[in-house]
């Protein structure tokens, strides 16, 4: 498991194997994490795997390599069928590893990687008095305008955007 721009936990559900479900937490961003080992179930039986993504996040993407393949005879990465990725918050991030690769002596290890969402919050203090302020934005998950009303001399007031993509470009201008 992989969080990239942040850390928090990720609960796993599988079949065709040894254990139904898994969650792990990630103590570092960027850093891979292992969880439990699985066994397969049965030598010819497709395995999947599956991720709840939590709020807050998307994944991805999804990759298995088999690290004993001189022995088992699978070709690296294995050939696993993704599913929609990436895979919004709450959203279910799917690879299957086909039951020709889940053979004897086979080492397979799955990377799930996620991203951390952005949050853009746009604050607006108020100096002269006036009743309110106007925005216009762009960019993917941004309304086209928007309106900031502090009040009094010296207040604030502030907007929040939440689950934005990482690296994507935003922009936000006052009218004046």
């Amino acid at each position: 498991k992989v969080s990239n721009g942040g850390t928090g936990t990720f609960p796993f559900t599988v079949t065709g194997a040894t254990i139904a479900s898994d969650s792990v937490t990630t103590t570092a961003s960027g850093s891979a994490l292992t969880s439990a080992t699985l066994h397969v179930g049965t030598a010819g039986t497709a395995i999947t795997v599956s991720e709840t993504v939590p709020a807050g996040w998307r994944a991805t993407t999804a990759s298995c390599t088999d690290t004993n393949s001189a022995v088992s005879g699978n070709t690296n990465p294995v050939n696993a069928a993704l599913s929609g990725y990436p895979v919004a918050a709450g959203g279910t991030a799917s690879i299957t590893i086909p039951a020709a690769n889940a053979r004897l002596n086979a080492d397979i290890t799955c990377t799930f990687t996620n991203e951390r969402l952005a949050t853009l919050t746009i604050r607006k203090v108020q100096t002269n008095g006036a009743p309110a302020f106007t925005f216009n934005a762009t960019g993917t998950g941004l309304p086209a305008s928007f309106t900031l009303n502090p009040t009094g001399s010296g207040g604030t007031a502030q907007q929040t955007f939440s689950n934005l993509t990482p690296g994507a470009s935003y922009s936000v201008t006052e009218i004046v």
